[in-house]
């Protein structure tokens, strides 16, 4: 255990450092930790000033500086916020001219305000493949780059006439002032003369040894503070309190029971210690058959499933002369040149996903068995704090552990699991007895895949790749040595549109209910199908008055295109962000190969009316669950303080989501959206986000209840990713049997009523209709519903 401490505590000192170095190399100290640290503390007082200055210049007959009516068009807290970020990033560590940091400052303010005018002069798509392209660009250079072309356009109209009198003397006096408020208000930095070699005298501007050893010591503390948790080699120290568990060394921070909790030192939290310490004591073990496909496609460079590329794509010369001699070959190397680009912009983060995966992975190789500490989130829900490998990771990240302790397979009815375990990551849908007989029928080929997956490449198909490779090497083992096979392998379930289906439950909805496999008796219902018959029923009906209609049809649209959207409406998805959902699916196609037929022109045009048809579709369908959410939320509006209710396992949750000042900025300067929170009032709550959370928080409570009912259940291992769980293929029909009774006695109660009076106590309500109707379905049938879970 002592050389995984260190591991840990050394790793996250590395990561810490190498974060914050990319960050001052790229000149955005003003983003490392101890830099947003004294930004959130220092803002306020800064604002303050410059929003004084503001008052006493609009007062009548006050003198006002000719420059200053240009940064009115920003709030105080606003221009505080880019001054600050900005000084940081120059600062840090390094003298300046006065003359220069003023002029920066400056150009901040004036960047924003251009962005904020071209918003709202542009129309609507333009701006969202500028947000886009903020997205998919290397560099802020690039981005800049490209914004300014775009901003080029509307020159011509004559309304950039007004930036002419951001001119080189006015930006110098808005640093100036701007750089003296800072300077003032917070005693950070120091003004000094330097003489010049020509005998001149320069003003410089530089950090105070004061402000240099603070950042200095705080990045010291943080650095011990952020370790890069591992597994543990002996069983977690055993949660007995609300602080400890977990870790048993002094040389690393003590982790809270609950993350992000209000309240904790002061709430009862005895009921989880039995079902999280149950879930972190399960032992696992490198799957090495797997791990050693994971080194050869690491090392080979290629790209299966979750795992990317090792390598980047090689940037292509350019050709001297290329566009004069042979414009058509420009044209296929600029096309080739920009795939590259885009690819490995793309990829970046897979690959270091991808890399860190590996590396943890190498490290457990060497451990006979390991275990995973777990906490919970204040919803309740548990998480492995490890992470990278995890029984919660990504398909790579997860495929490379098997259980440590073994189970033997004796009769048929053991290896059933195991049979739809292989079939469901494979991604094959239909009934139990469909999914069995296709591994049946597909022996040879999964076999063969386990004798030699470097060259039978089948497996590289699946749905999930890296879990399909594991399940042939398990499910060869299988049939080569029979009944007493011991089995390692974690066989998976998962619920059926989770959220949508808790919901039904709550809403006794029968008609989704069924969709969502709550009704017992039938074959597996599929939700996501549904919606997507219906939108293509939708697409059918307008093709003869829109071209589009018509090209999404011969495109065709099938369960992939409505899932993410129907799986998280529950959970606050909205028309906006559907249209990228919708975008990842229809890429993903692109690049298996199928021919775009949408033009550069009509393409987000044509994202935007699918997504308007999905979403219209799903919320007829959900047109109850809608109004129940609705009715949540405005009941939630009118709740003064922190909202608590109690999870069906027993655990008071409580959401206290602060009022908060909220500073959003969409600067060409940093790039991206830049977002500053400082509290307004801490014992406030702002009801707006409190209700915009409370459904998914509340849905969220009751399945992180099912996981704490079935841990304290179990009498064999299990592992859990919220509303997905797996055991070993002879105990899967008993965890299935488990989770229906679970399920059972949880939606016997009247949980409705039970949160409907919750809500109504603490908002004050007394008469309030219902927005939504109770339905007809019958709850007692559940663990009749073989389906639910599956």
């Amino acid at each position: 255990m002592e050389h995984l401490t260190a591991s840990m505590v050394e790793l996250g000192k590395a990561r810490y450092r190498n974060a914050k170095k990319l960050r001052t190399q790229n000149q955005l100290s003003s983003e490392t930790p101890a830099y947003i640290r004294l930004a959130d503390s220092m803002h306020q007082g800064v604002a303050n000033v410059i929003q004084k200055f503001f008052d006493d210049c609009s007062q009548v007959h006050a003198p006002c500086p000719v420059w200053l009516p240009l940064v009115w068009e920003l709030e105080a807290d606003e221009v505080a916020l880019l001054a600050i970020k900005r000084s940081f990033d120059l600062l840090d560590g390094n003298d300046m001219t006065f003359a220069y940091v003023s002029f920066e400052l400056a150009k901040s303010i004036e960047d924003e305000v251009r962005v904020r005018y071209f918003k709202e002069y542009v129309d609507k798509n333009t701006w969202k493949l500028l947000q886009r392209d903020r997205k998919n660009v290397r560099s802020r250079q690039q981005f800049q780059s490209k914004f300014w072309d775009k901003e080029k356009n509307l020159h011509s109209k004559g309304r950039y006439e007004r930036f002419t009198l951001w001119t080189k003397t006015n930006k110098a006096k808005i640093g100036a002032w701007l750089l003296e408020i800072i300077r003032m208000q917070t005693n950070l930095f120091t003004l000094k003369s330097t003489l010049t070699r020509k005998g001149s005298t320069i003003k410089k501007i530089a950090p105070n040894p004061q402000l240099q050893e603070w950042v200095r010591q705080f990045d010291e503390n943080s650095e011990s503070l952020r370790p890069f948790w591992l597994a543990t080699t002996e069983e977690p120290l055993r949660w007995e309190s609300n602080y400890g568990g977990g870790y048993m060394s002094d040389d690393l921070p003590v982790l809270p029971i609950m993350k992000n909790a209000f309240d904790l030192r002061n709430r009862d939290f005895s009921n989880l210690y039995e079902p999280l310490n149950r879930l972190q004591e399960v032992p696992y073990k490198i799957n090495k058959k797997v791990h050693d496909i994971m080194l050869w496609a690491w090392e080979g460079d290629v790209s299966i499933g979750t795992m990317e590329k090792r390598d980047l794509l090689p940037v292509l010369e350019p050709v001297e002369n290329l566009k004069q001699t042979d414009p058509e070959a420009f044209i296929a190397w600029k096309r080739e040149a920009k795939y590259v680009h885009d690819w490995n912009l793309e990829t970046s983060g897979r690959r270091m996903r991808s890399l860190r995966i590996m590396y943890v992975a190498k490290m457990y190789a060497k451990l006979e068995k390991f275990y995973f500490p777990v906490q919970v989130d204040y919803r309740g829900r548990v998480y492995s704090v490890p992470s990278f490998v995890s029984p919660q990771s990504c398909d790579l990240g997860r495929s490379c552990l098997e259980f440590y302790r073994g189970v033997p397979i004796k009769c048929e009815e053991d290896a059933k699991w195991l049979k739809i375990h292989g079939a469901n990551v494979w991604g094959r849908k239909g009934t139990f007895e469909d999914r069995i007989a296709w591994v049946e029928q597909n022996t040879k080929e999964i076999v063969r895949i386990a004798e030699d997956p470097r060259t039978y490449k089948l497996w590289q198909d699946a749905s999930e790749p890296w879990a399909f490779l594991a399940f042939c090497f398990e499910y060869a083992g299988y049939k080569e040595k029979g009944y007493g096979f011991v089995t390692h392998l974690p066989c998976r379930m998962d619920a059926s549109c989770n959220g949508v289906q808790i919901l039904s439950l709550l809403l006794k909805d029968e008609k989704i209910g069924k969709l969502t496999n709550l009704v017992p008796d039938l074959p597996p219902q599929d939700v996501y199908q549904h919606i997507a018959d219906r939108v293509n029923e939708n697409l059918h009906k307008a093709k003869s008055k829109n071209s589009l209609a018509g090209d999404w049809l011969k495109w065709g649209i099938d369960r992939r295109y409505t899932k993410r959207i129907v799986m998280t409406k529950p959970f606050g998805m909205n028309g906006y962000t559907s249209t990228f959902e919708l975008e990842s699916v229809f890429l993903k196609e692109v690049k298996n190969g199928r021919s775009n037929p949408f033009g550069k022109s009509e393409y987000l045009e044509a994202l935007l009316y699918l997504s308007t048809i999905v979403n219209k579709q799903t919320n007829i369908v959900l047109e109850n669950h809608i109004n129940f959410m609705k009715w949540i939320k405005a009941q939630v509006l009118t709740c003064p303080d922190t909202l608590k209710w109690e999870t069906p396992f027993g655990i008071e949750i409580q959401q206290h989501i602060y009022e908060t000042v909220q500073i959003g900025l969409f600067s060409v300067l940093g790039m991206e959206k830049t977002t500053l929170n400082y509290l307004k009032n801490t014992d406030k709550v702002d009801p707006k986000r409190q209700a915009k959370a409370v459904v998914a928080n509340y849905i969220h409570s009751i399945d992180a209840s099912v996981v704490h009912f079935l841990a304290c259940k179990q009498d064999y291992d299990i592992t859990t990713i919220h509303d997905c769980f797996a055991t070993q293929s002879p105990h899967a029909l008993k965890m299935h049997k488990d989770l229906r009774e679970i399920y059972h006695d949880i939606f016997n109660q009247d949980l409705t009523g039970k949160f409907k009076s919750e809500l109504l106590k603490q908002s004050g309500n007394t008469e309030v209709t219902d927005s939504f109707e109770l339905g007809t379905l019958d709850v007692s049938a559940l663990n009749d519903c073989t389906y639910m879970f599956s």
